[in-house]
């Protein structure tokens, strides 16, 4: 019984998925920025350099991210799977562009008063952000755990992670063959963060995986819950 290749699985729709993610934040951030809601209403020297901390840091960060891209390009033209520590800084990194939109924004409800229509837009702009980001840390934490990816050095149980439909039909040889890929890790991230919770026929093995769907829920409650409600409740 022959395990699945390590060349079948591949970084790029993944790490193209937290480009994108990051793109869609630094419009939302310029947005934000040049539309002067995202400061409170106030001349507080404190809060002044709270939020010019925060501009600064959003600029390293970022810096900082297309830096790790630029390591991990190589990788990609090959066809190679990233070390999974370049994998997380990434991930990190464009974790973190977006705590930082996503608390702007709850700020600007708040201190400008932002809502309707302009809030609707940008909580679009946090929803689809959210969810490339979160596509990438599913499929991160994963795929180690699957045949042909696991390393000599890794100790978890392969019968951890996400158990998809498809690992549950057809017969054994199948099963072992077959391997998410993006749709999928993209079907399971969207219905996730619609329902707060996995999709029917999917099943989360394992306390990381857990965890991770745990803040991804954190996340869309501050979307939906917070800044969707506030957007409906004051359209005119």
């Amino acid at each position: 019984m022959s395990a699945p290749s390590a060349s079948r699985l591949t970084a790029r729709p993944f790490i193209l998925s937290l480009l994108v993610a990051v793109t869609v934040d630094a419009l939302l951030r310029a947005r934000i920025l040049f539309g002067g809601h995202g400061r409170p209403d106030t001349a507080h020297v404190t809060l002044r350099v709270i939020f010019a901390g925060a501009d600064v840091g959003y600029v390293v960060v970022t810096v900082l991210f297309g830096l790790s891209l630029a390591a991990v390009v190589p990788d990609l033209l090959a066809n190679r799977l990233p070390r999974r520590s370049l994998q997380r800084l990434l991930g990190g990194l464009a974790t973190a562009t977006l705590l930082v939109d996503l608390l702007a924004v709850n700020v600007s409800i708040y201190r400008r008063n932002l809502a309707s229509y302009e809030l609707l837009a940008e909580s679009l702009a946090l929803y689809i952000g959210t969810n490339l980001i979160f596509v990438f840390w599913y499929w991160h934490f994963d795929h180690p755990l699957r045949d042909g990816v696991r390393r000599p050095d890794q100790t978890v149980d392969l019968d951890q992670g996400i158990r998809f439909p498809e690992e549950e039909v057809g017969g054994s040889e199948q099963r072992r063959e077959w391997l998410p890929g993006m749709a999928d890790y993209a079907y399971f991230t969207l219905l996730s963060s619609n329902c707060f919770g996995p999709p029917e026929g999917h099943v989360l093995v394992g306390r990381r995986i857990k965890v991770l769907q745990i803040v991804h829920t954190v996340f869309m409650i501050f979307i939906f819950i917070i800044i969707v409600a506030r957007a409906i409740n004051t359209l005119s």
